[in-house]
Protein backbone atom coordinates (compact mmCIF):
# COMPACT_ATOMS: atom_id res chain seq x y z
CA UNK A 1 0.00 0.00 0.00
CA UNK A 2 1.51 3.28 -1.14
CA UNK A 3 0.83 6.13 1.27
CA UNK A 4 2.05 9.64 0.57
CA UNK A 5 3.11 11.49 3.69
CA UNK A 6 2.41 15.14 2.89
CA UNK A 7 3.57 18.30 4.63
CA UNK A 8 1.49 21.21 3.38
CA UNK A 9 3.08 24.60 2.77
CA UNK A 10 1.41 27.78 1.53
CA UNK A 11 1.57 26.95 -2.18
CA UNK A 12 3.01 23.44 -2.36
CA UNK A 13 3.01 19.94 -0.93
CA UNK A 14 6.21 18.24 0.25
CA UNK A 15 5.74 14.49 -0.28
CA UNK A 16 7.33 11.28 1.00
CA UNK A 17 6.04 8.10 -0.72
CA UNK A 18 6.15 5.04 1.53
CA UNK A 19 5.00 1.47 0.87
CA UNK A 20 5.87 0.14 4.33
CA UNK A 21 7.57 1.28 7.51
CA UNK A 22 11.33 0.58 7.20
CA UNK A 23 12.99 -1.61 9.83
CA UNK A 24 15.39 1.21 10.68
CA UNK A 25 13.48 4.45 10.01
CA UNK A 26 16.36 6.76 10.91
CA UNK A 27 18.82 4.97 8.62
CA UNK A 28 16.20 4.90 5.85
CA UNK A 29 15.67 8.63 6.28
CA UNK A 30 19.38 9.39 6.07
CA UNK A 31 19.82 7.26 2.99
CA UNK A 32 16.76 8.37 1.04
CA UNK A 33 16.89 12.06 1.97
CA UNK A 34 20.30 12.47 0.32
CA UNK A 35 18.58 12.81 -3.04
CA UNK A 36 16.19 15.46 -1.74
CA UNK A 37 16.72 19.20 -1.77
CA UNK A 38 15.66 21.73 0.86
CA UNK A 39 15.13 24.14 -2.01
CA UNK A 40 11.49 23.43 -3.01
CA UNK A 41 12.16 24.15 -6.67
CA UNK A 42 15.01 21.64 -6.74
CA UNK A 43 13.22 18.85 -4.87
CA UNK A 44 11.71 16.15 -7.13
CA UNK A 45 8.98 15.34 -4.60
CA UNK A 46 7.79 18.87 -3.84
CA UNK A 47 4.70 19.64 -5.90
CA UNK A 48 3.37 23.16 -6.37
CA UNK A 49 -0.38 23.77 -6.48
CA UNK A 50 -0.48 24.23 -10.23
CA UNK A 51 -1.88 22.00 -12.98
CA UNK A 52 1.56 20.52 -13.61
CA UNK A 53 2.30 20.11 -9.91
CA UNK A 54 -0.97 18.34 -9.08
CA UNK A 55 -0.59 16.14 -12.16
CA UNK A 56 2.87 15.12 -10.94
CA UNK A 57 1.56 14.27 -7.47
CA UNK A 58 -1.34 12.20 -8.84
CA UNK A 59 1.07 10.41 -11.20
CA UNK A 60 2.53 8.69 -8.12
CA UNK A 61 -0.82 6.82 -7.96
CA UNK A 62 -1.12 6.74 -4.16
CA UNK A 63 -3.51 4.40 -2.38
CA UNK A 64 -3.93 7.03 0.35
CA UNK A 65 -2.56 10.38 1.46
CA UNK A 66 -1.64 11.30 5.04
CA UNK A 67 -1.34 14.89 6.23
CA UNK A 68 -1.90 17.21 9.18
CA UNK A 69 -4.98 19.45 9.36
CA UNK A 70 -2.84 22.45 10.34
CA UNK A 71 -3.15 25.40 8.00
CA UNK A 72 -6.67 24.32 7.05
CA UNK A 73 -6.89 26.78 4.16
CA UNK A 74 -3.63 25.55 2.65
CA UNK A 75 -4.66 21.88 2.82
CA UNK A 76 -8.16 22.53 1.52
CA UNK A 77 -7.24 22.31 -2.17
CA UNK A 78 -5.49 18.94 -1.86
CA UNK A 79 -8.31 17.74 0.38
CA UNK A 80 -10.85 18.61 -2.33
CA UNK A 81 -8.76 16.98 -5.07
CA UNK A 82 -8.41 13.75 -3.07
CA UNK A 83 -12.16 13.60 -2.56
CA UNK A 84 -12.75 14.17 -6.27
CA UNK A 85 -10.27 11.39 -7.17
CA UNK A 86 -11.52 9.00 -4.48
CA UNK A 87 -8.18 8.96 -2.62
CA UNK A 88 -8.58 8.30 1.13
CA UNK A 89 -7.00 10.78 3.54
CA UNK A 90 -5.47 9.91 6.90
CA UNK A 91 -5.59 13.02 9.07
CA UNK A 92 -2.67 12.88 11.51
CA UNK A 93 -2.74 15.09 14.62
CA UNK A 94 0.09 17.59 14.98
CA UNK A 95 1.25 16.15 18.30
CA UNK A 96 1.25 12.61 16.90
CA UNK A 97 3.31 13.67 13.89
CA UNK A 98 5.71 15.59 16.13
CA UNK A 99 6.14 12.63 18.50
CA UNK A 100 6.76 10.29 15.55
CA UNK A 101 9.43 12.59 14.18
CA UNK A 102 11.13 12.93 17.57
CA UNK A 103 11.08 9.17 18.18
CA UNK A 104 13.07 8.66 14.97
CA UNK A 105 15.52 11.44 15.84
CA UNK A 106 14.61 13.42 12.73
CA UNK A 107 15.43 17.13 12.42
CA UNK A 108 12.92 19.76 13.50
CA UNK A 109 11.67 22.51 11.18
CA UNK A 110 12.24 20.26 8.18
CA UNK A 111 9.33 19.75 5.78
CA UNK A 112 10.80 16.57 4.28
CA UNK A 113 11.31 15.02 7.72
CA UNK A 114 7.75 15.92 8.68
CA UNK A 115 6.40 14.25 5.53
CA UNK A 116 8.39 11.07 6.29
CA UNK A 117 7.17 10.97 9.92
CA UNK A 118 3.55 11.44 8.81
CA UNK A 119 3.87 8.62 6.25
CA UNK A 120 5.32 6.28 8.91
CA UNK A 121 2.57 7.11 11.39
CA UNK A 122 -0.12 6.45 8.78
CA UNK A 123 1.35 3.04 7.92
CA UNK A 124 1.70 2.04 11.57
CA UNK A 125 -1.90 2.83 12.48
CA UNK A 126 -3.81 2.61 9.19
CA UNK A 127 -5.94 -0.25 10.58
CA UNK A 128 -6.88 1.75 13.69
CA UNK A 129 -9.25 4.61 12.76
CA UNK A 130 -9.26 6.01 16.31
CA UNK A 131 -5.61 7.05 15.83
CA UNK A 132 -6.63 9.58 13.19
CA UNK A 133 -8.73 12.73 13.18
CA UNK A 134 -12.13 12.80 11.50
CA UNK A 135 -13.68 15.66 9.56
CA UNK A 136 -17.28 14.95 8.47
CA UNK A 137 -18.81 17.47 6.07
CA UNK A 138 -20.86 19.20 8.79
CA UNK A 139 -17.82 19.61 11.03
CA UNK A 140 -15.73 21.01 8.20
CA UNK A 141 -18.37 23.59 7.37
CA UNK A 142 -18.84 24.52 11.04
CA UNK A 143 -15.13 25.19 11.37
CA UNK A 144 -15.06 27.23 8.16
CA UNK A 145 -17.94 29.42 9.32
CA UNK A 146 -16.44 29.88 12.78
CA UNK A 147 -13.14 31.04 11.27
CA UNK A 148 -15.01 33.39 8.95
CA UNK A 149 -16.66 35.02 11.97
CA UNK A 150 -13.26 35.45 13.62
CA UNK A 151 -11.96 37.12 10.46
CA UNK A 152 -14.91 39.54 10.38
CA UNK A 153 -14.27 40.46 14.02
CA UNK A 154 -10.60 41.19 13.23
CA UNK A 155 -11.57 43.37 10.26
CA UNK A 156 -14.24 45.22 12.21
CA UNK A 157 -12.16 46.03 15.29
CA UNK A 158 -9.91 48.74 13.74
CA UNK A 159 -12.95 50.34 12.09
CA UNK A 160 -14.66 50.64 15.49
CA UNK A 161 -11.51 52.14 17.02
CA UNK A 162 -11.24 54.70 14.21
CA UNK A 163 -14.90 55.60 14.56
CA UNK A 164 -14.42 56.44 18.25
CA UNK A 165 -11.54 58.71 17.29
CA UNK A 166 -13.83 60.50 14.85
CA UNK A 167 -16.52 60.93 17.49
CA UNK A 168 -14.01 62.53 19.87
CA UNK A 169 -14.27 65.60 17.62
CA UNK A 170 -17.68 65.25 15.99
CA UNK A 171 -19.75 63.98 18.94
CA UNK A 172 -17.52 63.89 22.05
CA UNK A 173 -20.35 62.92 24.42
CA UNK A 174 -20.60 59.51 22.69
CA UNK A 175 -16.93 58.53 22.62
CA UNK A 176 -17.56 56.11 25.48
CA UNK A 177 -20.96 54.92 24.22
CA UNK A 178 -21.67 51.20 24.28
CA UNK A 179 -21.26 49.95 20.72
CA UNK A 180 -22.07 46.33 21.50
CA UNK A 181 -24.51 44.75 19.01
CA UNK A 182 -28.11 44.06 20.02
CA UNK A 183 -29.76 41.32 17.98
CA UNK A 184 -26.77 41.50 15.67
CA UNK A 185 -26.67 45.26 14.97
CA UNK A 186 -25.71 48.50 16.76
CA UNK A 187 -28.27 51.30 17.10
CA UNK A 188 -25.78 54.19 17.20
CA UNK A 189 -23.96 52.82 14.16
CA UNK A 190 -27.27 52.54 12.30
CA UNK A 191 -28.08 56.17 13.09
CA UNK A 192 -24.64 57.35 11.97
CA UNK A 193 -24.92 55.65 8.58
CA UNK A 194 -28.59 56.58 8.08
CA UNK A 195 -29.98 53.07 8.22
CA UNK A 196 -33.15 52.65 10.25
CA UNK A 197 -34.21 49.58 12.20
CA UNK A 198 -36.37 51.29 14.83
CA UNK A 199 -37.99 54.72 14.38
CA UNK A 200 -38.15 55.23 18.13
CA UNK A 201 -34.43 54.59 18.54
CA UNK A 202 -33.64 56.90 15.62
CA UNK A 203 -35.54 59.73 17.33
CA UNK A 204 -33.58 59.07 20.52
CA UNK A 205 -30.25 59.57 18.73
CA UNK A 206 -31.62 62.67 16.94
CA UNK A 207 -32.41 64.20 20.31
CA UNK A 208 -29.06 63.16 21.80
CA UNK A 209 -27.15 64.65 18.88
CA UNK A 210 -29.03 67.94 19.14
CA UNK A 211 -27.65 68.35 22.69
CA UNK A 212 -24.01 67.90 21.66
CA UNK A 213 -21.45 70.65 22.21
CA UNK A 214 -20.23 69.98 18.66
CA UNK A 215 -23.45 71.46 17.24
CA UNK A 216 -22.84 74.80 18.94
CA UNK A 217 -19.63 75.13 16.93
CA UNK A 218 -21.09 73.90 13.63
CA UNK A 219 -19.24 70.57 13.79
CA UNK A 220 -21.15 67.95 11.80
CA UNK A 221 -20.88 64.20 11.42
CA UNK A 222 -18.43 63.84 8.53
CA UNK A 223 -18.87 61.78 5.39
CA UNK A 224 -15.88 59.68 6.47
CA UNK A 225 -17.54 58.83 9.80
CA UNK A 226 -20.78 57.85 8.08
CA UNK A 227 -18.93 55.59 5.63
CA UNK A 228 -17.08 53.99 8.54
CA UNK A 229 -20.43 53.32 10.20
CA UNK A 230 -21.72 51.78 6.96
CA UNK A 231 -18.70 49.50 6.85
CA UNK A 232 -19.23 48.39 10.46
CA UNK A 233 -22.92 47.68 9.86
CA UNK A 234 -22.09 45.77 6.67
CA UNK A 235 -19.79 43.56 8.73
CA UNK A 236 -22.60 43.05 11.26
CA UNK A 237 -25.01 42.01 8.50
CA UNK A 238 -22.40 39.67 7.07
CA UNK A 239 -21.80 38.12 10.49
CA UNK A 240 -25.55 37.63 11.00
CA UNK A 241 -25.76 35.80 7.68
CA UNK A 242 -22.90 33.48 8.67
CA UNK A 243 -24.29 32.93 12.17
CA UNK A 244 -27.65 31.88 10.73
CA UNK A 245 -26.03 29.09 8.70
CA UNK A 246 -23.75 28.21 11.61
CA UNK A 247 -26.72 27.94 13.98
CA UNK A 248 -28.51 25.57 11.60
CA UNK A 249 -25.44 23.34 11.41
CA UNK A 250 -24.67 23.36 15.13
CA UNK A 251 -28.29 22.43 15.87
CA UNK A 252 -28.32 19.56 13.36
CA UNK A 253 -29.93 16.41 14.83
CA UNK A 254 -26.61 14.53 14.75
CA UNK A 255 -25.36 16.89 17.47
CA UNK A 256 -28.44 16.62 19.73
CA UNK A 257 -26.62 14.79 22.53
CA UNK A 258 -23.75 17.25 22.43
CA UNK A 259 -26.10 20.22 22.58
CA UNK A 260 -27.96 18.77 25.56
CA UNK A 261 -24.66 18.81 27.44
CA UNK A 262 -23.76 22.28 26.13
CA UNK A 263 -27.14 23.52 27.40
CA UNK A 264 -26.13 22.50 30.92
CA UNK A 265 -23.21 24.94 30.69
CA UNK A 266 -25.16 27.64 28.85
CA UNK A 267 -22.57 27.74 26.07
CA UNK A 268 -23.03 30.28 23.29
CA UNK A 269 -23.10 29.53 19.57
CA UNK A 270 -19.43 30.20 18.86
CA UNK A 271 -18.15 28.11 21.76
CA UNK A 272 -20.44 25.25 20.68
CA UNK A 273 -19.12 25.55 17.14
CA UNK A 274 -15.43 25.40 18.03
CA UNK A 275 -16.04 22.58 20.53
CA UNK A 276 -17.90 20.48 17.96
CA UNK A 277 -15.16 21.05 15.39
CA UNK A 278 -12.61 19.74 17.90
CA UNK A 279 -14.30 16.92 19.84
CA UNK A 280 -16.73 15.32 17.37
CA UNK A 281 -16.91 12.34 17.42
CA UNK A 282 -16.39 12.16 21.17
CA UNK A 283 -15.70 8.41 21.34
CA UNK A 284 -12.13 8.88 20.09
CA UNK A 285 -11.12 10.43 23.42
CA UNK A 286 -10.05 7.62 25.70
CA UNK A 287 -8.93 9.89 28.54
CA UNK A 288 -9.80 13.23 30.04
CA UNK A 289 -6.22 14.38 29.46
CA UNK A 290 -6.47 13.87 25.69
CA UNK A 291 -9.80 15.69 25.65
CA UNK A 292 -8.49 18.69 27.58
CA UNK A 293 -5.35 18.92 25.46
CA UNK A 294 -7.51 18.94 22.34
CA UNK A 295 -9.57 21.91 23.51
CA UNK A 296 -6.58 23.75 24.97
CA UNK A 297 -7.63 23.37 28.61
CA UNK A 298 -4.65 21.64 30.17
CA UNK A 299 -4.24 21.76 33.91
CA UNK A 300 -0.76 23.21 34.24
CA UNK A 301 -0.38 26.95 34.77
CA UNK A 302 2.83 28.65 33.70
CA UNK A 303 3.60 31.97 35.31
CA UNK A 304 6.37 34.30 36.26
CA UNK A 305 6.59 37.58 38.08
CA UNK A 306 5.26 39.35 34.99
CA UNK A 307 2.77 37.02 33.33
CA UNK A 308 0.36 34.14 33.72
CA UNK A 309 -0.58 31.72 30.98
CA UNK A 310 -1.79 28.19 30.46
CA UNK A 311 0.71 25.52 29.60
CA UNK A 312 -1.03 23.93 26.68
CA UNK A 313 1.74 22.41 24.59
CA UNK A 314 -0.93 21.36 22.15
CA UNK A 315 -4.57 22.20 21.80
CA UNK A 316 -6.70 24.90 20.32
CA UNK A 317 -5.86 28.46 21.26
CA UNK A 318 -9.17 29.55 19.74
CA UNK A 319 -11.14 27.18 21.96
CA UNK A 320 -9.14 28.20 25.00
CA UNK A 321 -10.03 31.83 24.33
CA UNK A 322 -13.72 31.00 23.90
CA UNK A 323 -13.72 29.06 27.19
CA UNK A 324 -12.11 32.03 28.93
CA UNK A 325 -14.75 34.37 27.50
CA UNK A 326 -17.49 31.99 28.65
CA UNK A 327 -16.16 32.14 32.21
CA UNK A 328 -16.03 35.94 32.01
CA UNK A 329 -19.57 36.39 30.65
CA UNK A 330 -21.45 33.46 32.23
CA UNK A 331 -19.69 32.67 35.51
CA UNK A 332 -18.03 35.86 36.80
CA UNK A 333 -21.33 37.74 36.82
CA UNK A 334 -24.14 36.02 38.72
CA UNK A 335 -26.99 37.15 36.45
CA UNK A 336 -26.17 34.84 33.50
CA UNK A 337 -24.99 31.75 35.36
CA UNK A 338 -26.23 28.34 34.16
CA UNK A 339 -28.88 26.93 36.49
CA UNK A 340 -28.09 23.26 35.92
CA UNK A 341 -26.42 21.18 38.61
CA UNK A 342 -23.07 21.25 36.82
CA UNK A 343 -23.46 24.99 36.25
CA UNK A 344 -24.01 25.54 39.97
CA UNK A 345 -20.99 23.37 40.72
CA UNK A 346 -18.70 25.40 38.44
CA UNK A 347 -20.09 28.67 39.80
CA UNK A 348 -19.54 27.58 43.41
CA UNK A 349 -15.97 26.60 42.61
CA UNK A 350 -15.34 30.01 41.05
CA UNK A 351 -16.85 31.82 44.04
CA UNK A 352 -14.60 29.92 46.44
CA UNK A 353 -11.48 30.66 44.43
CA UNK A 354 -12.31 34.32 43.89
CA UNK A 355 -13.01 34.80 47.61
CA UNK A 356 -9.56 33.49 48.46
CA UNK A 357 -8.06 35.61 45.69
CA UNK A 358 -9.53 38.71 47.34
CA UNK A 359 -7.89 37.97 50.70
CA UNK A 360 -5.01 40.49 51.21
CA UNK A 361 -2.81 37.83 52.80
CA UNK A 362 -3.42 35.44 49.89
CA UNK A 363 -2.63 38.19 47.40
CA UNK A 364 0.60 39.04 49.20
CA UNK A 365 1.64 35.39 49.43
CA UNK A 366 0.88 34.91 45.74
CA UNK A 367 2.95 37.81 44.46
CA UNK A 368 5.77 37.03 46.87
CA UNK A 369 5.94 33.45 45.58
CA UNK A 370 5.95 34.70 41.98
CA UNK A 371 8.76 37.14 42.68
CA UNK A 372 10.78 34.46 44.43
CA UNK A 373 10.29 32.02 41.56
CA UNK A 374 11.21 34.66 39.00
CA UNK A 375 14.39 35.52 40.90
CA UNK A 376 15.28 31.85 41.20
CA UNK A 377 14.83 31.25 37.47
CA UNK A 378 17.05 34.22 36.62
CA UNK A 379 19.84 32.99 38.92
CA UNK A 380 19.60 29.44 37.56
CA UNK A 381 19.64 30.60 33.95
CA UNK A 382 22.69 32.80 34.49
CA UNK A 383 24.53 30.02 36.32
CA UNK A 384 23.74 27.43 33.64
CA UNK A 385 24.97 29.70 30.86
CA UNK A 386 28.24 30.33 32.65
CA UNK A 387 29.03 26.89 34.10
CA UNK A 388 27.29 24.08 32.23
CA UNK A 389 29.46 24.27 29.05
CA UNK A 390 32.50 23.61 31.26
CA UNK A 391 31.13 20.39 32.81
CA UNK A 392 32.31 17.11 31.20
CA UNK A 393 29.59 14.72 30.03
CA UNK A 394 30.79 12.11 32.53
CA UNK A 395 30.05 14.52 35.40
CA UNK A 396 26.57 15.51 34.21
CA UNK A 397 24.63 13.46 36.80
CA UNK A 398 26.74 14.79 39.64
CA UNK A 399 26.32 18.31 38.32
CA UNK A 400 22.52 17.90 38.21
CA UNK A 401 22.52 16.69 41.83
CA UNK A 402 24.57 19.69 42.92
CA UNK A 403 22.19 21.99 41.05
CA UNK A 404 19.20 20.50 42.88
CA UNK A 405 20.88 21.18 46.23
CA UNK A 406 21.75 24.71 45.11
CA UNK A 407 18.14 25.31 44.11
CA UNK A 408 16.93 24.33 47.58
CA UNK A 409 19.50 26.66 49.14
CA UNK A 410 18.59 29.49 46.77
CA UNK A 411 14.89 29.17 47.57
CA UNK A 412 15.62 29.50 51.28
CA UNK A 413 17.92 32.46 50.69
CA UNK A 414 15.47 34.26 48.42
CA UNK A 415 12.65 33.63 50.88
CA UNK A 416 14.64 35.24 53.70
CA UNK A 417 15.28 38.32 51.58
CA UNK A 418 11.71 38.90 50.44
CA UNK A 419 10.08 39.80 53.74
CA UNK A 420 7.63 42.67 54.07
CA UNK A 421 10.29 45.20 54.95
CA UNK A 422 12.48 44.47 51.93
CA UNK A 423 10.03 44.10 49.05
CA UNK A 424 7.39 46.52 47.91
CA UNK A 425 4.42 44.58 46.62
CA UNK A 426 2.05 45.89 43.97
CA UNK A 427 -1.18 44.62 45.51
CA UNK A 428 -3.39 45.84 42.69
CA UNK A 429 -1.33 44.02 40.07
CA UNK A 430 -1.14 40.90 42.25
CA UNK A 431 -4.90 40.85 42.71
CA UNK A 432 -5.49 41.23 38.98
CA UNK A 433 -3.16 38.35 38.19
CA UNK A 434 -4.77 36.16 40.84
CA UNK A 435 -8.20 36.86 39.37
CA UNK A 436 -6.93 35.92 35.91
CA UNK A 437 -5.57 32.71 37.37
CA UNK A 438 -8.95 31.98 38.98
CA UNK A 439 -10.68 32.41 35.61
CA UNK A 440 -8.18 30.01 34.02
CA UNK A 441 -8.70 27.45 36.78
CA UNK A 442 -12.47 27.79 36.43
CA UNK A 443 -12.32 27.13 32.69
CA UNK A 444 -10.12 24.13 33.39
CA UNK A 445 -12.55 22.83 36.02
CA UNK A 446 -15.47 23.29 33.61
CA UNK A 447 -13.57 21.35 30.93
CA UNK A 448 -13.25 18.38 33.30
CA UNK A 449 -16.98 18.38 33.92
CA UNK A 450 -17.68 18.85 30.23
CA UNK A 451 -15.76 15.65 29.52
CA UNK A 452 -17.64 13.76 32.25
CA UNK A 453 -21.05 14.92 31.07
CA UNK A 454 -20.29 14.14 27.41
CA UNK A 455 -19.03 10.71 28.37
CA UNK A 456 -22.15 9.99 30.44
CA UNK A 457 -24.50 11.28 27.73
CA UNK A 458 -22.90 9.90 24.57
CA UNK A 459 -21.43 6.59 25.79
Amino acid sequence: MLILGVDICANRAVVWPLSEVPKDPKAHWRRESEGRSKDPKGDPLTFYFTKAGIAGLLALEPDAIAMEPTGVHYSRLLWHICEAKGIPIYWVGHQQASNQRKSYGLPDKNDIADAFAIACYAHLYKDHPSYFLEFPHEIRRIRELYLQLKTIARLQSPALSRLKQQLAFEWPEKVGADLSPYNGRRSLILWLCGRKRSGRKSMYWDNEHSKSIAGEYSIEISHFTRKLAEMIDDYDLWAMEIEKELSNLVNHPIFDKYNRVFDEFNFGLRLRAILLSLVYPFDRFESIGAFKRRIGATRDEVSSGKSIAWKTGTGSKLCRTELYLWVYTSICGKANRPRSEVGKLVSAKYDGWIERASDPEQVEAFIRAKMQQDALEQVKAAFFRAVKPLIPVSEKERFDSVMNLMEISLKASISENTDKDKIKLNRKEAKRRMQNLVMSKTANFAARWLYRRLKATIA
